[in-house]
Order: structure tokens, then C-alpha cells, then sequence
């Protein structure tokens, strides 16, 4: 008989999808920071124990950019600094489809970084999977305060397989 290996699942304070307009610039992004409800000391102790850790993150947008020197959108990691590379990226400024070769209009960054309006929204979503930038602390979310501009984020709960 083989025995699957448990997995630890770390809730936080807001995991619904949250909208965002009205945030142009670095200095007037819109923050959200996230409350795991324990000492991030606590949460790092457990993430070093596991053999993996995941935590999805996706943005919906239309007329803004996800990652780029006029963005503003990033999110930061255990240690408060801030990270340029979205969930499912392996490096900086770069999004999953970067990495799959399957972004929009032949980007080669990410989805939102087209900076349009179309319907469906377009989209970048993946899992950040670095042990050591885990968990995300902070979203901040700019670029959205022109007419037209807005996004919608999510980011899930952190998951650890033991």
C-alpha cells in the first residue's frame, strides 16, 4: 500500500477576486496585503519542512500592464521586497505564457502587457513555486486609472506538499 503525502493548505484574509480602477501611478497603486492569521516566522518554518509549495496568483485586465517600468503592478514576498515576475514566470518581467510561448499577440512577456481593451479580458494567471520568495505578503496594482483601465486579481491560498 503507498500513501499519498499530505498536503498543508495556509488560508488568508482575502482569496475572492478583488476589482481594482482608479490606481494610476507607483504612489497611488492599490495595496492589498494579505493576514495568514500567523507569523510569516511560523509559515516559513513549514514552507522549509515541505518538499514543494504553491500559491496561484491571476489578474484579469483591459488597458493595463502586469509587469514593466510604467505598470506599477507587482507583488512582494516573504521578506516585503518586491517581485517583477507573475505567478507561473521563472525570471524577471516575464508571466506563464512567457515561459509556454503562448502569450497574445506574440508577446513575449505577458497577456495584459498588450495594454488593450478586448473582451473576453485577457488574462495572466500560474503558480509562484520559489520556496524561498514564499508566501506573497502583498499585492500592489497600478496602471488602472485612466477610462477604460481596470483589473481584477486573485491569490489563492498557499499549499505545501509534506
Amino acid at each position: 500500500m503507498t500513501t499519498s503525502p499530505a498536503t498543508t493548505i495556509v488560508h488568508h484574509n482575502s482569496e475572492a477576486e478583488i476589482y481594482v480602477i482608479g490606481h494610476e501611478s507607483a504612489y497611488l497603486a492599490a495595496t492589498l496585503t494579505y493576514d495568514y492569521g500567523v507569523s510569516i516566522t511560523q509559515i516559513v518554518n513549514m514552507i522549509n519542512t515541505a518538499s514543494s509549495c504553491k500559491q496561484y496568483m491571476k489578474i484579469r485586465c483591459s488597458g493595463m500592464g502586469v509587469l514593466g517600468s510604467t505598470s506599477y503592478t507587482y507583488w512582494t514576498n516573504r521578506n516585503s521586497a518586491a517581485m517583477n515576475y507573475w505567478g507561473g514566470g521563472n525570471s524577471n518581467q516575464i508571466c506563464a505564457c512567457a515561459v509556454a510561448g503562448t502569450c497574445d499577440n506574440g508577446r513575449t512577456d505577458c497577456n495584459c502587457n498588450n495594454n488593450d481593451y478586448v473582451t473576453p479580458l485577457r488574462y495572466d494567471d500560474g503558480d509562484v513555486t520559489d520556496k524561498t520568495q514564499l508566501p506573497v505578503t502583498a499585492m500592489y496594482i497600478g496602471d488602472t486609472g485612466n477610462a477604460n483601465e481596470f483589473a481584477y486579481f486573485t491569490v489563492e491560498q498557499l499549499r505545501c506538499l509534506n
